[in-house]
Protein backbone atom coordinates (compact mmCIF):
# COMPACT_ATOMS: atom_id res chain seq x y z
CA UNK A 1 0.00 0.00 0.00
CA UNK A 2 1.84 3.25 -1.27
CA UNK A 3 1.28 7.08 -0.44
CA UNK A 4 -1.32 7.10 -3.40
CA UNK A 5 -3.79 5.34 -1.46
CA UNK A 6 -4.84 9.45 0.15
CA UNK A 7 -5.59 10.45 -3.36
CA UNK A 8 -8.27 8.61 -3.84
CA UNK A 9 -11.18 6.89 -2.09
CA UNK A 10 -12.64 7.32 1.13
CA UNK A 11 -9.95 8.47 3.09
CA UNK A 12 -9.17 11.27 0.54
CA UNK A 13 -12.88 12.13 0.74
CA UNK A 14 -13.06 12.46 4.24
CA UNK A 15 -9.60 14.04 4.36
CA UNK A 16 -11.28 17.15 2.24
CA UNK A 17 -14.70 17.23 4.19
CA UNK A 18 -12.36 17.68 7.18
CA UNK A 19 -10.67 20.94 5.54
CA UNK A 20 -7.76 19.11 4.87
CA UNK A 21 -5.48 19.88 1.70
CA UNK A 22 -3.67 17.22 0.03
CA UNK A 23 -0.18 18.27 -1.10
CA UNK A 24 1.83 15.62 -2.77
CA UNK A 25 1.55 12.65 -1.16
CA UNK A 26 0.27 14.23 2.29
CA UNK A 27 -3.09 15.98 3.42
CA UNK A 28 -2.36 18.79 5.58
CA UNK A 29 -4.42 21.08 8.12
CA UNK A 30 -2.94 23.77 10.02
CA UNK A 31 -0.65 21.98 12.32
CA UNK A 32 -2.24 18.45 11.65
CA UNK A 33 -0.40 16.44 8.41
CA UNK A 34 -1.33 13.07 7.36
CA UNK A 35 0.43 10.46 5.51
CA UNK A 36 0.66 6.56 4.58
CA UNK A 37 3.45 4.87 6.07
CA UNK A 38 3.50 1.29 5.33
CA UNK A 39 -0.07 0.91 5.56
CA UNK A 40 -0.53 2.65 8.59
CA UNK A 41 -2.51 6.32 8.34
CA UNK A 42 -0.30 8.63 10.68
CA UNK A 43 -1.36 11.66 11.89
CA UNK A 44 1.17 14.34 13.13
CA UNK A 45 1.37 17.51 14.83
CA UNK A 46 3.51 19.20 17.33
CA UNK A 47 3.94 18.26 20.67
CA UNK A 48 1.86 20.64 23.27
CA UNK A 49 5.38 22.00 24.62
CA UNK A 50 9.45 21.55 24.62
CA UNK A 51 9.67 20.24 27.64
CA UNK A 52 7.70 16.54 28.19
CA UNK A 53 8.61 13.33 29.50
CA UNK A 54 8.72 10.88 26.67
CA UNK A 55 8.00 8.27 29.15
CA UNK A 56 5.38 9.61 31.07
CA UNK A 57 3.47 13.26 29.59
CA UNK A 58 1.02 10.42 27.63
CA UNK A 59 -0.02 8.61 30.34
CA UNK A 60 -3.28 9.81 30.92
CA UNK A 61 -4.22 10.78 27.38
CA UNK A 62 -7.38 9.50 25.79
CA UNK A 63 -7.17 8.04 22.51
CA UNK A 64 -4.38 7.05 20.08
CA UNK A 65 -2.45 10.13 20.07
CA UNK A 66 1.11 9.55 21.86
CA UNK A 67 4.22 10.87 22.07
CA UNK A 68 7.10 10.37 19.63
CA UNK A 69 10.75 11.67 18.94
CA UNK A 70 10.35 14.29 16.14
CA UNK A 71 13.02 14.63 12.64
CA UNK A 72 15.05 16.65 13.68
CA UNK A 73 15.34 16.02 17.54
CA UNK A 74 12.69 16.89 20.28
CA UNK A 75 8.94 15.44 20.71
CA UNK A 76 6.12 15.34 18.42
CA UNK A 77 2.12 13.65 18.42
CA UNK A 78 1.03 10.98 16.34
CA UNK A 79 -2.05 9.13 15.70
CA UNK A 80 -1.72 5.70 13.97
CA UNK A 81 -4.42 3.70 12.35
CA UNK A 82 -3.47 0.12 11.79
CA UNK A 83 -3.48 -0.88 7.89
CA UNK A 84 -6.31 -3.52 8.33
CA UNK A 85 -8.54 -0.84 9.50
CA UNK A 86 -7.11 1.91 6.63
CA UNK A 87 -7.76 -0.67 4.01
CA UNK A 88 -11.40 -2.31 4.97
CA UNK A 89 -12.12 1.52 5.16
CA UNK A 90 -10.41 2.27 1.58
CA UNK A 91 -12.08 0.09 0.06
CA UNK A 92 -15.72 0.28 1.08
CA UNK A 93 -17.69 3.16 -0.44
CA UNK A 94 -19.85 2.28 2.15
CA UNK A 95 -17.14 3.43 5.15
CA UNK A 96 -17.35 6.63 4.31
CA UNK A 97 -18.65 7.67 7.19
CA UNK A 98 -16.65 5.39 10.23
CA UNK A 99 -13.60 7.24 8.09
CA UNK A 100 -15.29 10.72 8.92
CA UNK A 101 -16.11 9.65 12.67
CA UNK A 102 -12.96 8.39 12.68
CA UNK A 103 -11.08 11.23 12.25
CA UNK A 104 -13.19 13.51 14.20
CA UNK A 105 -12.04 11.21 16.89
CA UNK A 106 -8.26 12.16 16.10
CA UNK A 107 -8.87 15.81 15.65
CA UNK A 108 -10.93 15.88 18.89
CA UNK A 109 -9.24 13.90 21.20
CA UNK A 110 -6.14 16.05 19.86
CA UNK A 111 -7.52 19.15 21.52
CA UNK A 112 -7.79 17.10 25.12
CA UNK A 113 -3.85 16.63 25.03
CA UNK A 114 -2.41 19.92 25.88
CA UNK A 115 -2.02 20.82 29.22
CA UNK A 116 -4.81 21.53 31.54
CA UNK A 117 -3.96 25.21 32.02
CA UNK A 118 -3.62 25.84 28.44
CA UNK A 119 -7.11 24.63 27.63
CA UNK A 120 -9.68 27.93 26.65
CA UNK A 121 -13.23 27.01 27.13
CA UNK A 122 -14.30 24.00 25.02
CA UNK A 123 -17.40 24.46 22.56
CA UNK A 124 -20.36 22.62 24.07
CA UNK A 125 -19.68 19.82 21.07
CA UNK A 126 -16.24 19.15 22.16
CA UNK A 127 -17.49 19.43 26.34
CA UNK A 128 -19.88 16.36 25.01
CA UNK A 129 -17.37 14.96 23.26
CA UNK A 130 -14.92 15.36 26.07
CA UNK A 131 -17.39 13.61 28.35
CA UNK A 132 -17.54 10.88 26.40
CA UNK A 133 -13.76 10.28 26.34
CA UNK A 134 -13.12 10.63 29.80
CA UNK A 135 -15.92 8.59 30.89
CA UNK A 136 -15.68 5.21 32.44
CA UNK A 137 -13.99 3.54 35.18
CA UNK A 138 -9.64 4.08 35.30
CA UNK A 139 -7.48 0.91 34.87
CA UNK A 140 -7.35 -1.88 37.72
CA UNK A 141 -4.30 -2.56 39.97
CA UNK A 142 -2.47 -4.80 38.21
CA UNK A 143 -1.82 -7.64 39.70
CA UNK A 144 -0.40 -10.97 38.41
CA UNK A 145 -2.55 -13.65 37.81
CA UNK A 146 -1.99 -17.38 38.11
CA UNK A 147 2.05 -18.43 36.66
CA UNK A 148 1.53 -22.57 37.72
CA UNK A 149 4.46 -23.16 40.82
CA UNK A 150 6.34 -19.69 39.93
CA UNK A 151 8.00 -21.60 37.42
CA UNK A 152 9.25 -19.48 33.69
CA UNK A 153 6.82 -19.17 31.72
CA UNK A 154 7.72 -18.47 27.87
CA UNK A 155 5.97 -15.37 26.22
CA UNK A 156 2.98 -16.89 24.71
CA UNK A 157 1.87 -15.24 20.98
CA UNK A 158 -1.43 -14.89 21.81
CA UNK A 159 -1.25 -13.62 25.51
CA UNK A 160 -4.67 -12.23 26.32
CA UNK A 161 -6.06 -9.88 28.94
CA UNK A 162 -5.77 -11.65 32.37
CA UNK A 163 -2.94 -14.21 31.40
CA UNK A 164 0.62 -13.43 32.79
CA UNK A 165 3.89 -14.19 32.16
CA UNK A 166 6.70 -14.58 34.72
CA UNK A 167 10.29 -14.52 33.30
CA UNK A 168 13.11 -13.84 36.04
CA UNK A 169 12.02 -10.72 37.91
CA UNK A 170 9.67 -9.80 35.96
CA UNK A 171 5.48 -10.41 35.77
CA UNK A 172 3.83 -9.35 32.33
CA UNK A 173 0.16 -9.24 32.37
CA UNK A 174 -2.20 -7.20 29.78
CA UNK A 175 -4.98 -5.73 31.80
CA UNK A 176 -8.37 -4.56 29.90
CA UNK A 177 -10.59 -1.70 31.75
CA UNK A 178 -14.20 -2.19 31.99
CA UNK A 179 -15.89 -1.89 28.16
CA UNK A 180 -12.30 -3.00 26.56
CA UNK A 181 -10.94 0.90 26.40
CA UNK A 182 -7.90 1.06 27.59
CA UNK A 183 -5.37 -1.99 27.63
CA UNK A 184 -1.85 -1.85 29.70
CA UNK A 185 0.99 -4.57 29.52
CA UNK A 186 2.49 -4.42 33.02
CA UNK A 187 6.05 -5.47 32.64
CA UNK A 188 6.94 -5.62 36.28
CA UNK A 189 4.80 -6.58 39.32
CA UNK A 190 6.54 -3.90 41.58
CA UNK A 191 8.05 -0.67 41.75
CA UNK A 192 11.75 -0.24 40.05
CA UNK A 193 12.52 2.69 42.59
CA UNK A 194 15.81 0.72 44.13
CA UNK A 195 17.29 -0.30 40.76
CA UNK A 196 20.34 2.52 40.82
CA UNK A 197 20.99 5.39 38.34
CA UNK A 198 22.81 3.22 35.96
CA UNK A 199 20.21 0.76 35.53
CA UNK A 200 17.66 3.26 36.05
CA UNK A 201 19.00 4.75 32.81
CA UNK A 202 19.03 1.52 30.75
CA UNK A 203 15.18 1.09 31.70
CA UNK A 204 14.46 4.62 30.15
CA UNK A 205 16.75 3.60 26.93
CA UNK A 206 14.48 0.46 26.31
CA UNK A 207 11.23 2.21 27.03
CA UNK A 208 12.29 4.73 24.63
CA UNK A 209 13.78 3.04 22.33
CA UNK A 210 10.85 0.78 22.11
CA UNK A 211 8.62 3.62 21.45
CA UNK A 212 10.13 5.03 18.94
CA UNK A 213 10.41 1.25 17.16
CA UNK A 214 6.61 0.30 17.65
CA UNK A 215 3.68 1.83 16.52
CA UNK A 216 0.58 2.16 18.42
CA UNK A 217 1.76 1.87 22.14
CA UNK A 218 3.12 4.08 24.76
CA UNK A 219 6.04 2.89 26.16
CA UNK A 220 5.74 4.40 30.17
CA UNK A 221 7.51 4.51 33.19
CA UNK A 222 5.08 5.77 35.81
CA UNK A 223 5.38 5.61 39.52
CA UNK A 224 8.47 3.66 38.66
CA UNK A 225 6.84 0.56 36.93
CA UNK A 226 7.44 -0.21 33.09
CA UNK A 227 4.25 -0.39 30.83
CA UNK A 228 2.96 -0.37 27.67
CA UNK A 229 -1.04 1.13 27.03
CA UNK A 230 -3.03 1.50 24.10
CA UNK A 231 -6.02 4.02 25.05
CA UNK A 232 -9.14 3.66 23.05
CA UNK A 233 -11.48 5.90 24.79
CA UNK A 234 -13.89 7.72 22.24
CA UNK A 235 -13.22 5.00 19.39
CA UNK A 236 -16.30 5.09 16.97
CA UNK A 237 -18.02 1.84 17.19
CA UNK A 238 -17.56 1.36 13.64
CA UNK A 239 -14.02 0.78 14.44
CA UNK A 240 -13.71 -1.14 17.82
CA UNK A 241 -12.75 -4.65 16.70
CA UNK A 242 -10.21 -3.60 14.19
CA UNK A 243 -8.41 -1.45 16.97
CA UNK A 244 -8.54 -3.87 19.81
CA UNK A 245 -7.18 -6.15 17.41
CA UNK A 246 -4.32 -3.93 16.43
CA UNK A 247 -4.07 -3.21 20.23
CA UNK A 248 -3.47 -6.11 21.56
CA UNK A 249 -1.17 -6.92 18.91
CA UNK A 250 1.05 -4.47 19.80
CA UNK A 251 1.14 -5.02 23.14
CA UNK A 252 2.21 -8.61 22.65
CA UNK A 253 5.01 -7.33 19.96
CA UNK A 254 5.90 -4.73 22.89
CA UNK A 255 6.46 -7.11 25.47
CA UNK A 256 8.10 -9.77 23.43
CA UNK A 257 10.28 -6.92 22.23
CA UNK A 258 11.33 -5.97 25.79
CA UNK A 259 11.17 -8.67 28.00
CA UNK A 260 14.60 -10.23 27.50
CA UNK A 261 16.57 -6.89 28.21
CA UNK A 262 14.66 -5.56 30.98
CA UNK A 263 14.77 -9.24 32.83
CA UNK A 264 18.43 -8.22 32.74
CA UNK A 265 18.13 -4.75 33.75
CA UNK A 266 15.77 -5.54 36.80
CA UNK A 267 17.66 -8.44 37.79
CA UNK A 268 18.92 -7.76 41.54
CA UNK A 269 21.02 -10.79 41.18
CA UNK A 270 22.90 -9.99 38.04
CA UNK A 271 26.41 -8.59 39.13
CA UNK A 272 26.54 -6.08 35.97
CA UNK A 273 29.27 -3.23 36.13
CA UNK A 274 28.17 -2.10 32.80
CA UNK A 275 24.75 -1.89 33.48
CA UNK A 276 25.28 -0.66 37.10
CA UNK A 277 27.37 2.56 34.79
CA UNK A 278 24.50 3.62 32.75
CA UNK A 279 26.41 1.81 29.94
CA UNK A 280 24.82 3.43 26.33
CA UNK A 281 21.94 0.88 24.79
CA UNK A 282 23.53 -0.99 21.82
CA UNK A 283 21.98 -1.15 18.32
CA UNK A 284 18.84 -3.04 18.10
CA UNK A 285 18.31 -2.97 15.25
CA UNK A 286 16.97 -6.14 12.94
CA UNK A 287 19.67 -6.81 11.43
CA UNK A 288 21.60 -7.23 14.15
CA UNK A 289 18.80 -9.04 16.47
CA UNK A 290 20.00 -12.19 18.49
CA UNK A 291 17.03 -14.87 18.39
CA UNK A 292 15.31 -15.29 21.26
CA UNK A 293 16.65 -17.48 23.59
CA UNK A 294 15.36 -21.38 24.26
CA UNK A 295 12.93 -20.42 26.82
CA UNK A 296 11.53 -17.77 25.52
CA UNK A 297 9.16 -17.36 22.29
CA UNK A 298 9.25 -14.46 20.09
CA UNK A 299 5.68 -13.78 18.71
CA UNK A 300 4.53 -15.12 15.29
CA UNK A 301 5.16 -12.43 12.78
CA UNK A 302 2.50 -9.43 13.03
CA UNK A 303 0.43 -8.44 9.89
CA UNK A 304 -0.61 -4.85 11.25
CA UNK A 305 2.27 -4.04 14.09
CA UNK A 306 6.10 -3.61 12.79
CA UNK A 307 9.18 -1.99 14.04
CA UNK A 308 10.93 0.42 12.09
CA UNK A 309 11.36 3.89 11.41
CA UNK A 310 8.77 6.11 12.52
CA UNK A 311 9.47 9.13 10.05
CA UNK A 312 7.18 10.87 7.19
CA UNK A 313 8.93 8.91 4.53
CA UNK A 314 6.36 6.56 2.77
CA UNK A 315 7.38 2.55 2.97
Amino acid sequence: MSATLLGTGSWAQALAERDFEARGTAWSRGAFRATIQGGWLVLRAPAPESALDLLASDAGWPGLWRLAPAEGGGLARVFELPPTLVARIERSPDEHAAALATLDWALESATLHQPIATLQQPSPTLQHRSATLQRGPGLAGLQPGPSGSGAEVGWSPSLSPDQSVRSGPLVAQIKASQESSVFELSLSARATSGLGAGRDSWMRALLSDARARWRLARCLLVDGVPSARVDLRGAPSAIQGDVTAAALDALRQVGSWLLEPLDLVLDPGLDSPALDAGAPVPDRSPRRARPASSRRARPAPSQENHHGSLDDSPH
